[in-house]
């Protein structure tokens, strides 16, 4: 499988996820989106997915998530100059996600202000695999709202804002 947009959308019924081959995946958009039931995503292979905009959306129950592979994941530009992050409400309505190993290589903006039960670990593993941003990619956003940003300490935002990144 190459494409697994909208896979289960709205699969409302949907307690859990199997494991599955995604080693060859480059569209995950709106996979998941509003599978209101499922609690945890088992690990997967997402090395090639250059799109998972609203992937998670509305998956109130989800409480665990592995650690994910943004490695092929970027920033596109649109007319007049904005910027489209392929993780574009991917996390909304999260709002039972405690456990996130966070993105490997991460690169493009990041939304997590709806997920206010993250753990300091989980917020830990996010800023920790945030990819060090060069010149050209300056300007991603970690946004993780203030209930998060209130769970961590100066020095462990600093880790991300001296990788380039800026967090609110």
């Amino acid at each position: 499988v190459e494409r697994m947009d909208s896979m289960f959308y709205q699969c409302w019924a949907l307690t859990s996820i199997p494991q599955m081959d995604t080693s060859k995946v480059t569209n995950m958009s709106y996979t998941f989106h509003q599978c209101s039931k499922v609690t945890s995503i088992p690990q997967m292979d997402t090395s090639k997915v250059t799109n998972m905009e609203g992937a998670f959306d509305g998956c109130r129950a989800l409480t665990s998530i592995p650690e994910l592979d943004a490695s092929s994941l970027e920033m596109s530009f649109y007319t007049g100059g904005g910027r489209h992050s392929p993780l574009t409400s991917a996390f909304r309505d999260c709002l039972s996600l405690v456990d996130f190993g966070g993105f490997k290589n991460l690169k493009v903006d990041l939304d997590l202000r709806s997920c206010d039960e993250l753990s300091v670990a989980s917020l830990m593993n996010v800023i920790n695999n945030l990819k060090e941003l060069t010149y050209s990619e300056r300007g991603c956003q970690l946004r993780l709202g203030e209930t998060n940003l209130n769970k961590l300490t100066s020095s462990q935002i600093a880790i991300a804002t001296n990788k380039g990144w800026t967090l609110t």
